[in-house]
């Protein structure tokens, strides 16, 4: 592919989530494009709102607008239509369809249900190719209320006239294409996961930042802690772990929003358990990773929640926690989904939970095998994760949309 395809392009990303700049894959891109020099805007809702937590900006030369939820007077629900004038009119959904109509864009990428469907409104109108970069799979049968129907509708339609869907592995290219009638020939591979390093080092930053003696092991869970990442059980198995072990909880937090394990946590004052919730920026994250010893990636299904089901029982490449871990060489100790059962016996990278009463004994058995744990885990970043050994394939695909962007057939 030559250098010059992306020169001067316009390219556009609609998320309808805060977390862009905490997500490897995303940053890649668009770090692609932008060496390129393409210029990239971002439509996403604003940083820090209320009760949201908090996420890093994003850095580099990109521009964030804010995301254009389409007005209806009535989304199916009261609650639902007063959260949409709430977004519309409080939020700036009204200044970003303003936005919208004065630019002009080569391509763009719709994230997730709400995001494909915004991309489509815009790419139907200007006829420019549109890609679905799909996180989240959202199962028809999971869900309950009347508006989620409906946007499933929208979303099977925008997804269905997508140019192109990323989607992180085999696993979860099959669950979409069967929920969402698609053709996987459209399919590419792209794993939630950073680019690799030439040289990948051990830091201290965690143990510097709290005083944490030489002699512990630092076990690490990063990300959301909540119900569906097994925070009660965390907080209650910790006690029974080895002496040696303390465990660290990176989590976004928002403060004017009390959170009831953080703050469980707090009141307790935990011996073991330390809290980091700080956003961090790539770079400082990537440093706090590389010094912990031990990872956990740890998901259970909860019926109530459309995202919390069948999405994360197949977890499969979609988790950006692993694959850091991964690239760093912290062994791993997983629990929920089939993925890690599957991975493990090809990839001898920690140890997949059956019962969470097995946490104190796992921790043990990891640490008594760690380098074996830790070397197989670079392997698999190395061999499946890697952003580097997919971004080929994938701009040569984003190339081949841009070059036919003049003989593409009427909507």
């Amino acid at each position: 592919m030559p250098n010059s395809i992306f020169n001067n392009k316009n390219i556009a990303f609609f998320n309808p989530r805060q977390d862009f700049a905490t997500n490897p894959s995303l940053l890649c891109l668009t770090e692609e494009f932008i060496k390129h020099n393409a210029h990239v805007d971002v439509y996403m809702p604003g940083l820090y709102m209320r009760g949201c937590g908090r996420y890093p900006p994003l850095e580099g030369n990109i521009s964030q607008y804010p995301f254009p939820r389409k007005l209806e007077f009535w989304a199916g629900e009261v609650g639902k239509t007063l959260s949409n004038w709430k977004w519309y009119f409080v939020h700036s959904s009204w200044k970003a369809e303003r936005i919208l109509k004065e630019k002009k864009y080569d391509l763009v990428f719709g994230i997730d249900s709400e995001g494909i469907i915004a991309a489509y409104q815009y790419a139907s109108r200007n006829r420019v190719p549109i890609v679905y970069i799909c996180y989240e799979i959202i199962f028809r049968d999971e869900l309950l209320r009347r508006s989620d129907y409906k946007e499933k509708d929208s979303e099977i339609k925008a997804s269905q006239r997508a140019d192109m869907v990323i989607i992180q592995d085999k696993w979860r290219a099959k669950l979409l294409a069967d929920e969402n009638n698609l053709d996987e020939q459209q399919f590419i591979y792209l794993p939630v996961s950073p680019r690799s390093s030439s040289t990948i080092q051990r830091t201290n930053y965690l143990r510097k930042r709290f005083n944490i003696p030489n002699g512990k092991i630092v076990v690490l869970h990063s990300g959301s802690f909540e119900d569906w990442t097994y925070a009660e059980e965390l907080i209650d198995s910790v006690p029974k772990w080895p002496e040696k072990v303390v465990l660290v909880i990176h989590t976004r937090y928002s403060p004017v929003k009390k959170h009831k394990y953080i703050s469980r946590i707090q009141e307790n004052n935990f011996e073991n358990i330390i809290l980091s919730t700080e956003p961090l920026y790539r770079q400082a994250y990537e440093q706090m990773v590389a010094s912990a010893d031990i990872g956990l990636v740890l998901y259970k299904k909860r019926p109530v929640f459309k995202s919390l089901q069948k999405n994360i029982e197949t977890i499969g490449f979609s988790s950006g926690k692993f694959s850091y871990y991964m690239k760093y060489g912290l062994p791993v100790i997983a629990a929920g989904g089939g993925t890690y059962h599957e991975l493990l016996k090809e990839y001898h990278f920690g140890i997949s939970l059956n019962s969470f009463d097995e946490m104190p004994e796992a921790l043990s058995k990891v640490i008594s095998c760690y380098q074996k744990h830790s070397d197989e885990a670079k392997r698999l970043f190395s061999e499946k994760l890697a952003f580097d050994l997919y971004w080929p394939a994938t701009s040569r695909k984003l190339a081949h949309l841009l070059r036919s962007r003049n003989h593409r057939i009427a909507w």
